[in-house]
């Protein structure tokens, strides 16, 4: 595994831009190590979970095939998790530069690829994983009808992020739902969520309430 060191220039605009996402809560909070997969251009990154766009995402663990190079010296690709839980390939189209990190898409390595070789070796490999493990202070599903609501009480005194997502039932569907904060004293906290859509049916989704630091 490659370790960064001063006067790696080509990666300056990724740890900066992994700095950036951290401040803004993209991260990954458990697993997803990658490492070389040996004799070949083959990267595996382990099953775990990340935490982009306000959303929890699982990611099964999959493994990424880089391109032999033939035209640059060293050309340097990203390996990211999208929302949907995918990993994909930024590839690098300059001398020894990284390209930019894609939108709502969560860094894991930077891979270094030389002209002609046919192998990632483990110099190759840099791991770019910001790691945080918020708490999770209440989760659960709930079933929202025409103009219903559900209250959901905690306790923290910290700094908070509510995550929400559509059950597959009615991922499709036009429902719309939202959050309010309904009380809040020095420790005791609820949050509702409410329907704004005004179609019939019932709506379901799960919904995960993390401490944000």
């Amino acid at each position: 595994m490659r370790t960064v060191q001063d006067g790696d220039n080509a990666w300056a605009a990724e740890w900066m831009a992994v700095a950036q996402r951290y401040m803004q809560h993209d991260h990954v909070i458990d697993g997803c190590a990658p490492t070389i997969a040996g004799g070949n251009m083959d990267v595996d990154v382990a099953a775990g979970n990340i935490y982009v766009g306000g959303v929890v995402v699982a990611f099964a663990g999959d493994t990424a095939t880089h391109d032999v190079e033939g035209v640059l010296t060293v050309r340097y690709d990203l390996l990211t998790i999208d929302a949907l839980g995918a990993l994909n390939i930024a590839k690098g189209v300059a001398e020894k530069v990284a390209p930019d990190i894609p939108a709502d898409e969560v860094l894991i390595a930077v891979v270094r690829v030389r002209n002609g070789e046919t192998e990632v070796i483990g110099a190759d490999l840099a791991d770019a994983r910001i790691i945080r493990d918020p708490r999770i202070l209440a989760e659960g599903s709930a079933i929202l009808a025409p103009g219903g609501i559900s209250d959901v009480p905690f306790v923290t005194t910290l700094p908070y992020v509510v995550a929400a997502i559509n059950d597959s039932a009615t991922i499709g569907h036009e429902f719309e739902w939202r959050y309010m904060k309904v009380l809040a004293t020095a420790t005791d906290q609820t949050i509702r969520f409410y329907r704004t859509d005004g179609l019939g049916g019932n709506l379901a989704f799960s919904y995960r309430i993390m401490t944000a630091m």
